[in-house]
């Protein structure tokens, strides 16, 4: 009986000691991507990059959504063609 409660208390130890090295482990991660997020922003904020990178997706996501606009346009056209309901203009 004596065994068996010192193997549970060694394995209770050796539990809490994983435990802790975990939490700490979280915690400099955290500490770590908390640091490097900081950092980006500070970059951003004095490079003025972070405005920019904005203007550039607002850009290109207009130029995407003018495309698909395009192009649905073009299969409508090349449906009401095809279904008789518009004749191709020949000059």
């Amino acid at each position: 009986m004596q065994a068996q409660e010192e193997k549970l208390t060694l394995a209770a130890q050796r539990l809490q000691a994983k435990v802790d090295s975990f939490r700490t482990r979280k915690e400099t991660i955290r500490a770590n991507y908390t640091a490097a997020e900081a950092q980006t922003r500070i970059t951003e904020a004095v490079t003025g990059i972070g405005e920019e990178m904005g203007d550039v997706g607002l850009a290109m996501q207009r130029a995407q959504d003018k495309t698909e606009q395009m192009q649905a346009r073009a299969g409508a056209l090349d449906e009401l063609i095809a279904s008789g309901a518009l004749q191709e203009a020949t000059i």
